[in-house]
């Protein structure tokens, strides 16, 4: 029943914004300010993002691909998130890990950028700091239209065959 009405809440939040946009374009009709109706109807809506879990600071080469292609195939935009546990027992030394992860979170994240915007997606970067559902929970606090998180794969016994990306959608997490 949690999934269900979670999935018609955000269901509802996306027809209250067209509901929104159709009214306030209706408004301006109503006014005689056809151009900004028209303007308010034609605006572009926010695409929503996959969000793209690295392992540590870095994104596999196979997990940059898979996600470009789902970006590509959905019309989304890619966020992609290093995220780091940081230990409270390393005191003195957390500002350093995290200055340090931070730097080469950046490294890893510009060549993901330079495929993505290749392929056309639009990509942006977060360095986080915490367990991987509170990551998650802070970033559906702070970006709107996240639909789905893709994860590194785990290691493949057969280093011939293609590793599995594994993807779940926001809209059933709990």
């Amino acid at each position: 029943m949690k999934i269900f009405k979670k999935k018609k809440n955000r269901f509802l939040e996306k027809i209250g914004d067209s509901i929104n946009r159709v009214q306030t374009a209706v408004t301006y009709a109503e006014a005689d300010s056809h151009d900004e109706a028209m303007e308010v109807l034609s605006a572009p809506r926010p695409k929503a993002s996959i969000v793209v879990l690295g392992k540590g600071w870095d994104f596999s080469p196979a997990l940059r691909e898979y996600a470009i292609g789902l970006a590509q195939r959905l019309d989304y935009n890619i966020l992609a998130v290093s995220s780091r546990h940081v230990a409270m027992d390393i005191g003195r030394f957390a500002d350093q890990v995290k200055k340090e992860f931070s730097e080469k979170a950046a490294v890893s994240a510009d060549s993901f950028q330079s495929e993505a915007q290749k392929a056309g997606i639009s990509f942006s970067h977060q360095v986080k700091f915490g367990e991987g559902t509170d990551v998650l929970r802070a970033l559906q606090k702070e970006v709107v239209h996240l639909e789905y998180v893709v994860c590194e794969p785990d290691e493949c016994e057969n280093k011939n065959e293609k590793p599995a990306i594994p993807v779940f959608s926001l809209a059933y997490s709990g």
